[in-house]
């Protein structure tokens, strides 16, 4: 520093940044948790039905897995194109 170094002025009160208050943040933080966790379960729920549909589930009220049921859609289509 010199003597002809000028040191800025303070910020006004209503330039300052305010702290955020921790009610507010622990709210939306539940909230952004709770989208997160709603997201998982339905991407769980996919992941597992694909893999069941892949492995050859059951229909439900059938005796037919879903491969063979797609299986024999697609046959059906073959012989009506």
């Amino acid at each position: 520093m010199t003597a002809d170094t000028e040191i800025p002025a303070l910020p006004s009160k209503e330039e300052l940044i305010k702290l955020p208050n921790k009610e507010k943040f622990d709210e939306d933080i539940g909230k952004i948790d709770s989208l997160i966790k709603d997201l998982r379960k339905k991407k769980d729920d996919l992941h597992n039905k694909r893999r069941e549909i892949i492995d050859g589930g059951k229909v439900s009220g059938s005796s037919m897995t879903y491969r063979e049921a797609l299986s024999s859609n697609i046959n059906l289509l073959k012989e009506i194109n």
